[in-house]
């Protein structure tokens, strides 16, 4: 990570771009060239936020890279999976279509979320979870993030126990728990 960073802002002071290295490792760039750009690709505002639109023709390898940006910014480990939150439900879809390209399942829930550094009311917002020993394993052996603390994070929860109530189907739990004690079977038994 150390010597990405390195070539990182090398290549920034190169182009002549202005930046600001937050506490966190993030990095501010300030230019209306690249900011146009982005809009152009990936929308303005963060309800109109979408992949490029190329992004179906890039090889995993390079998808890989376009995510692990995304995953930089809006991304991180918590509990037991990784998250993304995003106010764009078409960014929200793309970033599940995208991570299905790696065999891999991305769960999406809309929540209301109340922001904590700020005076914002709160809204709700789309938010992306890989959970699952296989496809945490999968994540972190094909896309991973570009921040140590973040990869660290998410080697802390691969290779946990599998948790049987991630694949619940609601409104089947009464139906099975009738069929498991008519049987005498245990949950780990069904799944």
């Amino acid at each position: 990570e150390k010597a990405f960073f390195i070539k990182f802002i090398q290549v920034l002071d190169r182009l002549g771009f202005k930046y600001k290295v937050r506490e966190s490792g993030d990095i501010v760039i300030y230019s209306w060239l690249l900011e146009d750009l982005v809009k152009n690709m990936c929308g303005s505002g963060s309800r109109n936020k979408k992949l490029p639109d190329f992004w179906p023709k890039l090889s995993l390898e390079q998808l890989a890279i376009l995510l692990k940006a995304y995953f930089a910014g809006d991304g991180g480990v918590e509990c037991n999976s990784v998250n993304f939150t995003t106010a764009s439900k078409i960014l929200a879809s793309d970033l599940q279509y995208a991570l299905f390209r790696y065999d891999i399942w991305a769960r999406c829930h809309k929540r209301f979320k109340r922001a904590t550094n700020s005076d914002h009311k709160g809204d709700f917002y789309y938010m992306l979870s890989v959970s699952g020993q296989e496809d945490l394993i999968k994540f972190r052996k094909e896309i991973g993030f570009f921040l140590d603390r973040k990869n660290l994070s998410l080697s802390k929860i691969v290779g946990r126990e599998f948790n049987t109530n991630v694949d619940l189907i609601p409104g089947a739990g009464n139906v099975i728990l009738k069929i498991r004690a008519k049987y005498g079977l245990f949950q780990k038994d069904i799944a």
